[in-house]
Order: structure tokens, then sequence, then C-alpha cells
């Protein structure tokens, strides 16, 4: 398979833990899809996570919870670590890189006979309950 030739060049300035996930996130990507256009939503992708992972560094060094001029309180690297978290997925899911966003794609070459026919029917029902046609609700899948 011949590599894209507009595929995304890692930028310069990324923190190292970013720069490490850059790494992991761009080889595990199909290299045909990727391209330069896609560079900036991986960086941001990859900064997020390296926010989420400093937040966890703190959480895990000073607690869940600090001392203030109100008293005990909730730790603000708790909050950046659960807004980092939420972030990452929402971004991560664009790319497919999560277990329930990879279903929503058919990798399958155009023609090819169904891996699992239960699972074809699943995701035909999964489908039709988010269009408001099947019998589930959405919220259900």
């Amino acid at each position: 398979m011949a590599l894209n030739p507009h595929r995304p060049v890692k930028p310069q300035g990324l923190s190292k833990v970013a720069a490490l996930k850059w790494t992991v996130v761009v080889a595990q990507l199909d290299p045909e899809i990727l391209t330069k256009a896609d560079s900036m939503a991986l960086e941001i992708l990859c900064e997020t996570f390296s926010r989420w992972h400093e937040a966890v560094a703190m959480r895990r060094a000073k607690g869940l919870t600090h001392t203030n001029s109100q008293g005990v309180v909730i730790a603000p690297w708790v909050a950046a670590e659960t807004t980092a978290a939420a972030a990452y997925f929402a971004q991560a899911a664009k790319f497919g890189l999560t277990p329930d966003d990879r279903g929503e794609f058919d990798v399958r070459p155009e023609g090819a006979a169904p891996v699992d026919p239960a699972l074809d029917t699943l995701t035909a029902e999964r489908d039709r309950a988010k269009e408001g046609r099947g019998p589930q609700a959405a919220g259900d899948y």
C-alpha cells in the first residue's frame, strides 16, 4: 500500500506526552485516509491527552481535594482531568479511536460478505433506532 503523500507531519512544539501520543495515533490510523487536513485535529487530540495525563499525575501526587480560603474543596486538577478526558473521547471519536465509534464504520470491502450476520443485524437495528425508525430507543445502544 502506497503511503499518502499528504500525510500529516508531527508539529514542532508538542509536549513530550503529546508527541508520543501523536506517534501512536498516526500509526493506528489508515494511511490512505489520514491527510494534512487532519493535522490540527490530531494536534488537539494529542495535546488534550497530554493535559489529561498531567492532571492524572497531579491527582495521584496531591489527591482529590485541596484546601483554599473556602476550606476543603475538590482540587482544580480533578476538574481538569475530567474535562480533558471528556474532550479527548469526543475528539477520539472523530477518528474512530474508541470501541463504540469503530462500530460506526463499515470497514469491509464493498460487496464483502458479513463477518457475522448477527452483528450486521444488530448494527442495522441500532442505525434504525438512531433514525427513529426502529422499535428501540437510540439510548439502548
